[in-house]
């Protein structure tokens, strides 16, 4: 199903994460900080995206593997080909994990050297992404300096 940020920070928790369906987090009109809408997908496993999903508009925080084509859920290296994960994933957040499964197959069919150019998966980490968190930190987000001393040159 559909999922959207509908508030300044939305975090799905849980042990092994299955996305099988897009995750768009619309754009907006953006009038000051607390504006800017983050999903936080964090998982105790794994994170697997089926082979239809085509967008990602998430962080993906996993103690396991996140894999890109999990053919109805399931990590099989034995189900990726050009017919299972033939479409282009978009992931519009950071990644963190044990390991990364980059399964998809778009544009490896070389049947044109426009389809040879095209990248199978595109992760991508916008600035309103460093916007959110500059507004999440608040004042406890800058560094002051409560002390300095002069020293002599060393040669």
């Amino acid at each position: 199903g559909s999922i959207s940020a509908d508030k300044q920070t939305r975090v799905i928790y849980g042990k092994n994460i299955r996305i099988s369906g897009d995750i768009v987090n619309a754009d907006r009109a953006v009038n000051n900080d607390s504006d800017f809408r983050q999903i936080i997908i964090i998982a105790d496993g794994d994170i697997t995206i089926d082979q239809g999903v085509k967008r990602v508009d998430a962080w993906l925080i996993a103690q396991g593997i996140i894999n890109t084509c999990a053919v109805n859920g399931s990590q099989n290296a034995n189900d990726v080909n050009m017919k299972n994960c033939d479409n282009q994933l978009r992931v519009r957040g950071g990644t963190v994990s044990k390991g990364l499964r980059l399964w998809r197959t778009a544009g490896s069919d070389g049947t044109t050297k426009d389809t040879l150019a095209n990248p199978a998966e595109i992760f991508n980490q916008s600035a309103d992404t460093y916007l959110w968190a500059q507004s999440q930190s608040g004042s406890a987000g800058k560094i002051v300096t409560t002390y300095t001393k002069e020293l002599p040159v060393r040669y």
